[in-house]
């Protein structure tokens, strides 16, 4: 099974502490997702989309999977980022959430409703050879980071060109 962060796009990952409640939704049996292909009307998608990032707590971060350390490593902070506030530091790896190992997808998924805004959580990163960990308080997406992230939906999945990549 590969790693749940891994299969998230970079801003998305920005809204890591939440995204295993919009996989688990997108890929559930009651999904709008069905193997890569979305299957709702561009209407119905918009506000589901909406509606669950609302409901997503972030620690603002960004970056990428990095598999040699087993978790995401932090490239920057976006605006409000609570986690830059308590201390990470670009080039931290964050390996658990609650002390959830990020690679326990069916546990971290467990634990999504323990994450939405203004809620606080324990944010474990290695840095060097160190264990560190943070307590945030949840804030919620921005709406830069939600239109990035809807858009970039919108257009791959409701647009002609991929309507016909889907076919």
């Amino acid at each position: 099974m590969k790693p749940l962060a891994k299969t998230l796009s970079a801003v998305a990952l920005a809204a890591l502490l939440a995204a295993p409640a919009v996989l688990a939704a997108e890929q559930g049996g009651n999904s709008m997702m069905q193997q890569n292909k979305c299957t709702a009307t561009m209407e119905e998608c918009l506000r589901s989309m909406i509606e669950r990032y609302k409901k997503m707590g972030l620690i603002g971060i960004d970056g990428e999977w990095d598999p040699s350390a087993g978790g995401y490593r932090v490239q920057r902070f976006i605006e409000g980022s609570v986690g830059e506030a308590a201390g990470m530091r670009i080039g931290d790896v964050l390996v658990k959430v609650n002390g959830i190992p990020l690679t326990d997808e069916k546990a971290f998924q467990a634990d999504a409703a323990n994450r939405q805004p203004g809620r606080e959580v324990s944010v474990t990163v290695t840095r060097d050879t160190d264990e560190l960990t943070f307590r945030v308080k949840l804030i919620p997406v921005p709406a830069d980071v939600m239109a990035e992230e809807i858009g970039r939906h919108m257009l791959e999945y409701h647009t002609p060109s991929a309507a016909a990549r889907q076919d």
